[in-house]
């Protein structure tokens, strides 16, 4: 079907579409089957079988990030004293499929340089000895610097 819409309109009229529609905070299934008639593994297969389809769905999805990120602050500033945890969880959920769909602006690692960092679980002996000289911890003949430390 899809194959079919391409020969009469071209691909980059269904890519557009695909564009509008998800940037636009339509899902996928509602693409397939509302707008081009299909179930929603046939538009999968048409968007992963040619080059740079699925590159345009994940554009979209920034764009939508982009939207739900503004809907957000919409959500807080319209709050009233009767729901408050409403638009919380509303702003709270916004936020997370932003961050989600566009980790490089969005997540809470965007916008810091250097690489991206992993936590480190260090588990001490107990009669080790921890030495702390500056921002550098010791244990043994082993040196790191840690980026935090949590005293218990």
């Amino acid at each position: 079907m899809l194959s079919a819409m391409e020969e009469l309109t071209g691909e980059q009229a269904i890519l557009d579409q695909i564009t509008e529609t998800v940037a636009n905070g339509g899902t996928p299934k509602q693409l397939a089957e509302e707008v081009f008639g299909v179930c929603v593994s046939a538009l999968w297969q048409w968007m992963r079988a040619g080059p740079g389809r699925t590159s345009v769905y994940k554009n979209a999805l920034k764009i939508q990030a982009d939207n739900l990120a503004h809907e957000s602050m919409q959500d807080v500033n319209s709050a009233t004293m009767d729901n408050v945890p409403l638009a919380k969880l509303r702003a709270d959920h916004k936020v997370k499929m932003a961050a989600k769909w566009d980790p490089e602006t969005y997540s809470d690692q965007a916008g810091k340089a250097g690489p991206a960092m992993t936590g480190i679980t260090v588990i001490v002996q107990r009669d080790a000895v921890l030495q702390i000289e500056g921002e550098t911890l010791t244990v043994g003949d082993i040196h790191a610097i840690p980026v935090e430390l949590t005293y218990v």
